[in-house]
């Protein structure tokens, strides 16, 4: 277990295999993907201004963390705060998803197998709470034997509750 930083922690596996990896991040809100892209005459479709500065930011604060890659696949949990305005919750998902790919903290947005999210009033202001977790991988459980498979549920069941009370 890394304990350099609250950020990346283990998770309880048995002796001698390796731990899961976790990271968890505060950023600021991501713009609306409806207000990532605009469209330039000549050049098409490219990255609006107020997205360009949220991913420069979002970077930074990403760096800053010194957060390490979490090996694929992973599951992805979101609590964004509450806005002062009506928008949809998956307006927030991609500009998310990508600033996690870019600046190294998944491998890629398409190895995500889940994506749990959620508005939260316990989050500040302005800010979205992202959690990214080692997942196993859905072909694994093929493999598992019945009572391996119980007891593999019995965990995912546990993480699940964790994750709704953080």
């Amino acid at each position: 277990m890394d304990t350099r930083s609250d950020l990346i922690k283990g998770s309880h596996r048995r002796p001698g295999r390796p731990s899961h990896r976790e990271a968890t991040i505060a950023l600021p809100m991501p713009p609306s993907v409806n207000r990532a892209w605009v469209n330039v005459p000549g050049k098409g479709r490219v990255m609006s201004r107020e997205y360009r500065d949220w991913r420069d930011i979002a970077g930074w604060t990403i760096k800053a963390a010194s957060l390490e890659g979490v090996p694929s696949p992973v599951c992805v949990t979101i609590r964004a705060a509450v806005p002062d305005r009506i928008c949809g919750l998956d307006n927030i998902l991609k500009p998310l998803l990508d600033a996690l790919t870019v600046f190294g903290v998944i491998e890629d947005d398409s190895k995500a197998v889940r994506i749990v999210t959620e508005w939260s009033a316990e989050v500040e202001n302005g800010t979205v709470l992202v959690g990214v977790r080692q997942f196993s991988a859905p072909d694994v459980r093929k493999r598992m034997s019945g009572a391996a498979r119980r007891r593999w549920e019995v965990v995912r069941a546990a993480s699940r509750d964790r994750e709704m009370e953080t």
